[in-house]
């Protein structure tokens, strides 16, 4: 991949897949000693926590090598950590769907403002113990900066397509990544490896 090339000129060995896995790994280790860093500086007792990304990483999965494109899983599955001041009695988690778009909701209850209609809807209902969640049987995303793809997931089943507008060819390393069409089971593969 020419792109993989250009992007690490700068090291001195040659480029392995471990290398890109020592690189990805460095990466978050200092990104998490950040963090660190920052909450020692908060009123823990006084503050929301909200911890996310914006994308994964394919460290060289589907043929994408450190980056973040294609749409599957390793690069649009996410954590989201969400702390309330003064945290929690014990950890909790969800097997429901939330996307980032359900940030801005949430931040607007946390502050008492009132919500416009948008997309998403607010987290406390996790931490309040109400019945106001309402589940998504799928979530739905696009891509379109490095080629065209969207996406329909559920718990089972993953459907990537490209629309009939979209760019076929990756621009980063000018390779299509994936099929038109692909359709997995998530639930017997869950890498994303049989086209069915």
């Amino acid at each position: 991949c020419e792109y993989f090339s250009r992007k690490f000129t700068h090291l001195s060995q040659p480029v392995t897949t471990g290398t890109i896995e020592d690189i990805y790994r460095v990466a978050v280790e200092r990104a998490d000693r950040r963090l660190e860093l920052l909450l020692d500086r908060l009123d823990l007792d006084e503050t929301w926590v909200f911890v996310t990304a914006d994308h994964g990483e394919s460290l060289t999965e589907h043929g994408i090598y450190h980056d973040h494109h294609g749409l599957y899983d390793v690069s649009v599955r996410v954590p989201l950590v969400v702390r309330p001041p003064g945290g929690l009695s014990s950890q909790q988690r969800t097997d429901e769907f939330v996307q980032l778009t359900d940030i801005a909701p949430t931040l607007m209850d946390i502050a008492g403002i009132e919500k416009p209609a948008m997309e998403g809807q607010s987290l406390l209902s996790f931490f309040d113990d109400d019945d106001s969640w309402e589940s998504r049987q799928y979530i739905l995303a696009d891509e379109a900066y490095t080629q065209r793809r969207s996406m329909i997931r559920s718990d089972e089943w993953k459907l990537l397509f490209r629309p009939k507008d979209g760019r076929a060819v990756c621009r980063y390393c000018n390779q299509q990544h994936g099929d038109t069409i692909e359709l997995f089971d998530i639930s017997s593969d869950p890498d994303e490896t049989d086209n069915l």
